[in-house]
C-alpha cells in the first residue's frame, strides 16, 4: 500500500461501497424522508399571535375608511390635484 500524508486520506478514485451498504443507505435516506413528510403533514399550525394594540389601530383606521363615503374620497382626490396644479402653475411663473 502506498504511503500518503494524512491530510489526504486514503484515495476513494475508481472505489465504491459494497452493494449492501448502499442499498442500506439509500433506505435509511428513504425513511428519514418519508417520516419526515409524514410528520410535516400531520403538525398543526401554530396559533397566531395578536397584538391588541395594533389590532386596535387597524380596526380603528378601518373604520375610518368604511365610514367615509365614496364622495368624501373623490372630493378629497380633487382637492389634492388642484392643490397640486396651483402649486406647479405659480412655480413656473
Amino acid at each position: 500500500m502506498k504511503q500518503y500524508p494524512r491530510w489526504k486520506g486514503l484515495p476513494t478514485k475508481g472505489s465504491s461501497l459494497p452493494k449492501k451498504e448502499t442499498g442500506l443507505t439509500f433506505l435509511v435516506l428513504f425513511l428519514v424522508l418519508f417520516l419526515g413528510a409524514i410528520e410535516l403533514t400531520l403538525r398543526k399550525p401554530e396559533p397566531k399571535v395578536e397584538i391588541p394594540k395594533i389590532d386596535q389601530n387597524l380596526n380603528k383606521v378601518f373604520e375610518q375608511e368604511r365610514s367615509s363615503s365614496y364622495s368624501d374620497l373623490i372630493k378629497d382626490l380633487r382637492e389634492s390635484s388642484s392643490q397640486n396644479g396651483e402649486n406647479e402653475t405659480s412655480a413656473t411663473e
